[in-house]
């Protein structure tokens, strides 16, 4: 029984001292888990606000919020993105919404740009229903859809995490072995090595196609209430991915977005596709990566669009199809 005893005190002191060489290793080396992250030291703020964690960053840097210090007559339009609508790869003077300010200037119109990268429908709800409970709303929101809105942010230390697709507790946190939501915060925030391993081998959360339903209801819904409610008119833009010519997607169909194109039939939504505006542009042309980014010309393209739209819409109220 001592020797059981020995051997045992002994396997427990020989795995605490093999787990806390493996912090001190992981520390040290310090690397990326294989999610989407935000850290606090490469932006401007990352918080939590309405029970989202949300953040601003700094690139590229554009004339955000002009419509900040606009008179109480001038038309307001705001976009709500993410690093498409933001403009990654290009220089802040050349996104189409800094181009779009130059432009609508002269005719008292500005434009809000509250677009960041990473930004999710999650981040996208705050920051419009910010926009609408404003002593002045925008007269019209264009709200940027993309594949990743159903992600699911999380705070750990500095650390903005999208957790989409790992197995998550009921307070959100990526949670590998189940532990109580207490226990497991409390560990993702001590221990790096925790933390770690969470983040890479947890397991997927569902499917995005089974996500979207109550991604619509929770970050959406309210937005389409609250711009009903001020006033504002608001827009679904669809954006392409950049893989393939804009026809082919065009051609697609709503593959993917049938619970977004219910919610918009119900509530009586327009929505743009860019992919059908662009139908004949040389997308490869207009791109500064496969993904989902377009260059200063891909810019300049979409400036011309949304001019069009804009000044229609607001001098008509109904946008030329």
């Amino acid at each position: 029984m001592k020797r059981l005893g020995f051997f045992l005190v002994s396997l427990v002191l020989v795995c605490m001292v093999t787990l806390a060489l493996a912090e001190v290793a992981i520390r040290s080396v310090n690397p990326t888990p294989r999610v989407q992250l935000v850290q606090r030291d490469n932006v401007e703020h990352l918080e939590v606000r309405r029970d989202r964690v949300v953040w601003a960053s700094e690139y590229p840097k554009i004339e955000a919020r002009p419509c900040l210090n606009a008179g109480d007559d001038t038309r307001r339009v705001a976009f709500v993105g993410s690093s498409i609508f933001r403009g990654s790869g290009v220089d802040g003077d050349a996104t189409f919404t800094t181009t779009l300010q130059r432009r609508l200037a002269p005719a008292n119109i500005c434009v809000d740009n509250v677009s960041e990268p990473a930004f999710t429908a999650e981040q996208k709800h705050v920051r419009a229903l910010d926009l609408l409970e404003a002593q002045h709303p925008p007269d019209l929101m264009y709200w940027e859809i993309w594949r990743n809105d159903v992600g699911a942010w999380t705070l750990i230390e500095d650390w903005g995490v999208n957790a989409i697709k790992l197995s998550r507790d009921e307070s959100g946190a990526p949670n590998l072995l189940g532990l109580p939501a207490s226990w497991n915060r409390t560990l993702l925030e001590a221990s790096q090595l925790y933390r770690y391993g969470t983040l890479t081998l947890g397991e997927s959360g569902g499917r995005p196609s089974e996500l979207w339903p109550p991604m619509l209801e929770t970050e959406l819904q309210p937005v389409v209430d609250k711009a009903r409610e001020v006033g504002t008119t608001l827009i679904l833009v669809v954006s392409p991915p950049l893989h393939q010519p804009f026809r082919e997607t065009a051609g697609q169909g709503f593959a993917g977005y049938t619970p977004l194109w219910e919610l918009a039939t119900r509530e009586g939504l327009r929505w743009i596709r860019l992919a059908e505006r662009l139908i004949d542009a040389d997308h490869e042309a207009l791109r500064v990566d496969t993904c989902c980014h377009f260059s200063e010309d891909g810019h300049d393209v979409l400036a011309d669009l949304f001019e069009k739209d804009i000044r229609a819409t607001l001098v008509t109220s109904e946008a030329a199809p």
